[in-house]
């Protein structure tokens, strides 16, 4: 009986009906899926003003990865003014009705924005600079106290510090292994978590050249190119011996580049002299193609792209806190050795050659784990 059942037409067609079923069910669902992609709107709220050496291809970096994945991105430009990064948050949550806010810790308004997210229901995340230790330790982790602060991507700055020390001092060792390599810091703003992150690289640094090299003294120059170079002014005639300045931004480095011929004729870059600096900023990495500054540490220009990726997945149901709400981005050196290299892949900035999918996990399924690196990104100018 079973087998005249299962033998007979009406079966048959009743099965391929079933299985016709599924398959347009499977496509509409699929369809539906699509559909119900989620882009959320992004402010941005940079510190600086439009075209700033850093910040600048920070937003040039992280508008691409959200025309990749469908985003809009809104940027404010606070303009080094402390307060307008309050009013910008408000305005981007209570005005624009954005989804959720990317902010930095500029001059210590992470906190107050994070507390403020809970009040305007407009979340935000924290990039390129975190919250003081002291702080951080009142404020509590992402998600906890203050459920609105999705999470933080940070550059690790005081390795980025201290790897710039020990290449810095290696090169003036290499070039004259019988004199001491001497040192001053020329650091950014003194309240500053990059600026004192990268400070305490170069200390742990100079613990490992006890009899070969000595710091002579960390001035703050907020930053600023001829505030650096007025600083080194002064404490080169303060430390005439002085062989290196270690300086916690590009910027700050070349300024006191520009500003040797008239401190002393007789200082040569990476001859009797050598420094260098952190950001990848577009100059930064011109004088170490010409031989001027000895290093530059960077690569979290990209940081705010990654926060991007992982805020689109985030809204689209897949949680970044699977990996960590607390993230870190590594940097990367660039010294002569490898210049050529970078600026044949990077020199033209074309960053929509690049698939920002391939790093999320929505697009990418098979990913196990966010993988934000130099090399994955090197790949994709090498297709």
């Amino acid at each position: 009986m079973l087998k005249y059942i299962i033998n007979s037409p009406l079966y048959v067609f009743f099965i391929e009906g079933i299985i016709f079923f599924f398959l347009v069910f499977a496509a509409f669902a699929s369809s539906y899926l699509r559909a119900a992609h989620i882009t959320p709107s992004i402010a941005f709220i940079s510190f600086r003003a439009p075209g700033d050496a850093f910040w600048g291809p920070v937003e040039d970096f992280m508008r691409a990865a959200c025309n990749d994945l469908g985003m809009k991105l809104k940027v404010y430009y606070a303009h080094g003014k402390r307060e307008n990064m309050m009013k910008y948050y408000l305005h981007a949550a209570q005005e624009d009705h954005v989804d959720i806010v990317l902010i930095g810790n500029f001059r210590k308004t992470a906190h107050h924005i994070i507390k403020l997210s809970s009040q305007e229901k407009t979340p935000v995340f924290l990039f390129n600079g975190g919250l003081s230790e002291d702080v951080a330790s009142e404020i509590g982790p992402p998600r906890k106290k203050y459920p609105l602060w999705l999470g933080e991507l940070l550059p690790d700055d005081e390795q980025a510090g201290y790897v710039l020390a020990k290449t810095l001092i290696d090169a003036a060792r290499k070039h004259n292994t019988e004199r001491k390599a001497t040192l001053i810091g020329i650091s950014g703003i003194n309240v500053s978590t990059a600026s004192i992150a990268r400070n305490k690289g170069l200390k742990r640094a100079l613990l490992e050249y006890t009899n070969n090299a000595v710091l002579k003294q960390i001035v703050h120059a907020n930053w600023e190119p001829k505030l650096a170079a007025r600083h080194f002014h002064t404490l080169y005639k303060r430390y005439p011996e002085v062989n290196i300045a270690w300086a916690a931004s590009d910027l700050m480095s070349i300024g006191i580049i520009d500003s040797l011929s008239s401190v002393d004729p007789a200082l040569i870059p990476n001859k009797n002299f050598f420094t260098g600096g952190i950001d990848w900023a577009k100059q930064g990495l011109t004088y170490v193609q010409q031989g001027k500054m000895t290093a530059t540490i960077g690569g979290h220009f990209m940081d705010g792209a990654w926060s991007v990726i992982l805020i689109h997945d985030y809204f689209n149901g897949i949680d970044f806190a699977d990996d960590n709400v607390s993230m870190r981005s590594k940097m990367n050196i660039i010294t002569a050795a490898n210049i050529d290299a970078y600026l044949r892949h990077f020199a033209g900035q074309q960053w929509d050659k690049i698939d920002f999918k391939s790093f999320s996990k929505y697009y990418t399924p098979t990913l196990k784990q966010y993988s934000f690196t130099l090399d994955e990104v090197m790949k994709q100018f090498s297709h």
